[in-house]
């Protein structure tokens, strides 16, 4: 029997970017996608090692908004989104949350990028001039703190997704 229809995205809705989590708010913080997948199902033989979806992938499926992206504030207890910020790219970003009611994420145009906790309202950002994919950090010298994130940009997005929205951004 073949069937196809249209389903999340292959790469999935929360990819393996980190969440982070407030323990003062009890709220997770996540970057994720809003995408589709058109898939017809096939007989495929298994054959190891390899891979095996069982499903024949014919393209991308836009979202109605354009909104490919969202990074969102969850109670992970009730699933309830508290706040969404919707973007036609998606972060491909760790993100991290401090105890000071800051977000902090990067995306693929090289923008590293704090949000308030509460709100979800954008308060700063800085242009590294690459994508960013990896995950924000903190640390502490002679008592100050400081935020660390590195910029060159290696995503999967960015090879396989043919977004409109992406200009070339240089690679670090």
């Amino acid at each position: 029997t073949s069937m196809s229809g249209i389903s999340k995205t292959i790469v999935g809705s929360k990819n393996w970017q980190p969440i982070s989590f407030d323990p003062t708010r009890k709220l997770a913080f996540v970057n994720g996608m809003n995408f589709g997948t058109t898939l017809v199902n096939i007989n495929q033989e298994v054959k190891l090692p390899g891979m095996f979806f069982g499903a024949d992938i014919k393209g991308w499926v836009e979202p109605e908004d354009g909104n490919r992206g969202f990074i969102a504030a969850i109670d992970p207890v009730t699933g309830k989104h508290v706040w969404d910020v919707p973007l036609k790219i998606p972060h491909w970003s760790g993100v991290m949350s401090t105890a000071g009611g800051l977000v902090f994420t990067g995306n693929l145009l090289g923008e590293f990028l704090a949000y308030d906790s509460d709100t979800g309202k954008q308060v700063w950002k800085f242009q590294t001039g690459s994508g960013i994919s990896g995950m924000p950090i903190t640390w502490e010298r002679n008592g100050v703190q400081y935020i660390t994130i590195t910029s060159g940009s290696a995503s999967l997005y960015n090879a396989i997704m043919a977004d409109p929205n992406l200009p070339v951004v240089p690679v670090g």
